[in-house]
């Protein structure tokens, strides 16, 4: 069976597809597990931030999560800093709680729509709206996807992982991250129009088939 103890003088993690190394001197032992967790903390806590804010487009929200899930990753640092991905655990952690919070504002935006009376007027798009910037449009557009296929993208997109790694972080079967993936992309390929290029092509991954 394949041990999860991290040995020799590095403790190694993935931070956007690159190793991060620390000299541990004579192994991981001789480093007390609190070094090491800071250690870990400032490398991978702005990139969670980031990830689940592109998620959950709320600023703020991401931060509570990501502190959140290193809160939980911190009293289990002990066993989980010896596993060969302590970045995957904790960005497991933080997807699940931003699956959470999603579902909560989803049924308080629902419970407040409810509680207004719908205006008989209806809106009037203003002609200056239209000069949003491709950034905005497709932050817009992550956000029509469902959540699982948002985080999805994400992960595959702007954390640039395989997408066997992405769909295991969100609990899919590689054949699932697959079919999710290319509804993800036919959703925004309606949303965005020609702007949807930018999930597609050579420059972008390649096409689903090829993932």
């Amino acid at each position: 069976m394949r041990s999860n103890r991290v040995g020799g003088r590095k403790l190694r993690t993935a931070f956007s597809g690159r190793a991060v190394d620390a000299d541990l001197g004579n192994g991981i032992d001789a480093v007390p597990p609190e070094a090491a967790f800071a250690w870990f903390f400032r490398a991978e806590y702005p990139q969670v931030v980031r990830t689940v804010a592109l998620v959950l487009h709320n600023p703020a929200a991401a931060e509570d999560v990501a502190q959140e899930a290193f809160l939980r990753l911190h009293l289990r640092w002990s066993k989980v800093y010896r596993y060969d991905r302590p970045d995957a655990w904790v960005r497991r952690v933080a997807l699940n709680l931003a699956a959470s919070h999603a579902r909560r504002e989803g049924r308080r935006a629902r419970l407040e729509h409810l509680s207004l009376t719908p205006s008989p007027v209806a809106h009037q798009a203003d002609p200056s709206d239209r000069s949003a910037d491709t950034t905005d449009r497709i932050r817009d557009a992550l956000l029509t996807l469902p959540h699982t296929h948002r985080a999805l993208v994400v992960l595959y997109y702007y954390e640039d992982r395989p997408l066997s790694e992405a769909g295991e972080l969100l609990g899919l079967t590689p054949g699932s991250a697959k079919v999710a993936l290319h509804r993800a992309r036919r959703r925004l390929a309606i949303e965005l129009g020609p702007t949807s290029s930018a999930f597609d092509g050579p420059d972008s991954r390649g096409p689903v088939e090829d993932a």
